[in-house]
């Protein structure tokens, strides 16, 4: 059975981008039974947030890191 993780990362810059770009890849290198959800990446920088958004296939973005610490749906 497949779980999915419900991932929101603060920082679009070259580590969060890194990091979603890591999560991306993590059901090629050791399979489906946990698969990451990438939700919303946050910036203070809306382009950035936009970019990142578009480029790793998060769900939403956000310029407010609290919109993430008060979304229950968020598991990582």
């Amino acid at each position: 059975m497949m779980k999915g993780i419900r991932i929101a990362i603060i920082g679009a810059g070259w580590m969060g981008t890194t990091h979603a770009a890591a999560y991306n890849r993590i059901t090629s290198c050791y399979g489906n039974e946990v698969v990451p959800i990438l939700d919303t990446i946050v910036d203070t920088d809306e382009e950035a947030a936009k970019r990142a958004c578009d480029q790793y296939n998060f769900r939403k973005w956000t310029t407010k890191w609290e919109d993430v610490m008060r979304d229950p749906a968020i598991d990582v």
